[in-house]
């Protein structure tokens, strides 16, 4: 049973199949390459593979207010669906959608997740913006986990990661390379195992290390 990623994948080409019908005569839609999707199946509890939020949800807080200086950080930002990056928003008091016209980054979530990360308590002085109990952020297991652990905004952890590499390349290393060494491969270990023609079908493997 294989499900796709709609946000993504199948809805993107699907998208890509209806525009193309519009300028296809219809007796020829049934042999358009674009009525096509190349799909990749992956194991979903492979440990490789990780799954980070993509919507956010906000506690203790006043919706209107919120939805205000939403708009207020992006200037011709407005209500309703456009050209940009458009969030969609659901409370208790109704639903709708905030566009912002040319987007500095290129998901939406980014355009959510930069507004939302300048609340953090006790950090005024650096985001220059009063906080509100219900800041949320994800930037990844790992660097969340650090970034508690220190009580990090995201610009400090920035700071210090950007500081650390200056002062790794002023000591003559090449920090690129170095990122290259650890995301390298192991050396390949044969299994030794063959297939019922005596073929070597399967003759390496990775750790997974």
């Amino acid at each position: 049973f294989a499900v796709g990623d709609g946000n993504h994948s199948l809805a993107t080409a699907k998208t890509c199949y209806e525009e193309r019908k519009k300028v296809t005569p219809r007796e020829q839609w049934a042999v358009l390459p674009d009525r096509y999707a190349l799909v990749e199946i992956v194991n979903l509890y492979d440990e490789a593979l990780k799954f980070e939020p993509v919507h956010r949800v906000i506690f203790n807080v006043d919706a209107p207010a919120l939805l205000e200086a939403f708009k207020a950080a992006y200037p011709g930002a407005y209500e309703g669906q456009g050209e940009g990056h458009t969030i969609s928003y659901i409370w208790a008091g109704g639903s709708g959608f905030i566009t912002v016209p040319d987007p500095k980054v290129q998901l939406a979530v980014g355009t959510l997740q930069n507004f939302l990360d300048t609340y953090l308590k006790d950090k005024e002085d650096i985001t220059g913006i009063d906080y509100e109990p219900w800041h949320l952020r994800y930037v990844g297991v790992e660097v969340a986990t650090y970034m508690m652990e220190n009580y990090l905004t995201l610009e400090e952890f920035t700071q210090e990661w950007q500081a650390y590499v200056a002062q790794f390349e002023a000591e003559g290393m090449d920090f690129k390379e170095y990122c290259k060494q650890l995301s390298a491969l192991p050396p390949p270990v044969e299994t030794g195992e063959y297939g019922e023609d005596g073929d070597s079908e399967v003759s390496l493997f990775y750790s997974g290390k």
